[in-house]
């Protein structure tokens, strides 16, 4: 990975998806995890350094915002 340089989270770092309650991601327990609905605006999910929590959410398409460092990756997660 290139720092400072947008990539996407693998399927494999981040499951079950689609999801009706929870996604394990696996990035270090350093990074810091946003989650944005798909107008960008900040949702309910919860993070608590391994897993998210979408059960306060409703269904629908969220972007996931992982940040190490300089290195900013994304990923998507469908909420049924």
């Amino acid at each position: 990975m290139v720092l400072g340089v947008s990539e996407f989270i693998s399927s494999r770092d981040m499951y079950p998806n689609p999801t009706r309650d929870v996604v394990v991601v696996d990035v270090p327990k350093t990074a810091s995890v946003e989650v944005l609905d798909i107008m960008g605006r900040q949702s309910q999910a919860t993070w608590n350094g391994s897993i998210l929590d979408f059960s306060k959410c409703d269904s629908g398409i969220y972007i996931v915002k992982v940040k190490i460092n300089d290195a900013v990756m994304f990923g998507r997660i469908v909420k049924r």
